[in-house]
């Protein structure tokens, strides 16, 4: 349970790292903006996850 409350949000960082080094120069926003919300959306509902199991 607690490998997968830390692998989830880790793979998510590591997909938005690879998507900054990919995304255009000219049209960074149009892959960050959608990514970065996902990212902090799957953090935040891993973090409620831990805490509940708790």
């Amino acid at each position: 349970m607690t490998a997968g409350l830390i692998l989830w949000p880790l793979a998510v960082l590591l997909a938005t790292a690879g998507l900054c080094r990919i995304a255009p120069p000219r049209a960074r926003s149009l892959y960050l903006a959608p990514v970065g919300c996902t990212t902090a959306f799957i953090c935040t509902l891993a973090a409620l996850a831990a805490a509940l199991a708790r």
